[in-house]
């Protein structure tokens, strides 16, 4: 994870120094997109969870090849076919139950864009990311289990996209960006760190403001 932020703050740190005199424009973005995300640690990965993440952002352009992006997005993770531990104490004993598990969280990603192609409508991005958990809920057994999960999650965020014009002012965006986590996202885990993994696919709306 150190690392990962370090050449993270590298890329940023020469976008800055090298274009910090160019006078740049903000574009601002809304969008929507269609999640698939899991969770595992070093000895493999559970089912795929299906979702949906909702976000606002914006850019600010340096130079035409480089801009710095920040976004605030509803984001919905977690995985499927999993198992909740329960106590019975009426028999003194713990059951396990088959379930789905939603992992709603507010995740603000802060990254570096490189814009290429002739006119410079395709972008790659690379930054890191912080989640803070909303609510958790095991869904086959509607267990709100919030409690049983960290309230921060971080890691690096990075994906490619293209921008379509529409007129001086409007683009539409088609976007897949995936993000990996390298926290622990469970409060009691004695074992090895199980951490989130989420892709998607988004399409939105970018507006010229400057």
């Amino acid at each position: 994870m150190k690392k990962a932020i370090l050449i993270t703050m590298s890329i940023l740190g020469v976008v800055f120094t090298t274009n910090a005199q160019e006078k740049g424009k903000i574009e601002f973005a809304i969008g929507s997109g269609l999640n698939y995300s899991s969770a595992g640690n070093s000895h493999g990965s559970s089912d795929t969870n299906i979702s949906f993440n909702v976000a606002v952002g914006a850019d600010y352009y340096f130079s035409d090849r480089w801009s710095v992006r920040a976004k605030v997005i509803y984001d919905r993770k977690g995985w499927d076919n999993g198992f909740y531990g329960y106590y019975e104490p009426l028999i003194d004993d713990i059951f396990y139950a088959r379930t789905d598990y939603n992992l709603n969280y507010l995740t603000v990603p802060v990254e570096a864009s490189w814009h290429f192609g002739r006119k410079r409508n395709w972008y790659l991005h690379l930054g890191p990311y912080a989640g803070f958990l909303l609510n958790a809920e095991a869904t086959g057994i509607n267990q709100d289990v919030t409690d049983d999960f960290e309230t921060t999650d971080f890691g690096v965020a990075l994906g490619i996209g293209v921008k379509i014009p529409v007129s001086d002012k409007l683009k539409i965006f088609i976007e897949y960006d995936e993000q990996t986590g390298f926290s622990e996202i469970f409060k009691y885990n004695e074992g090895s760190r199980i951490s989130n993994s989420r892709g998607s696919f988004n399409v939105g709306l970018n507006f010229l403001l400057y």
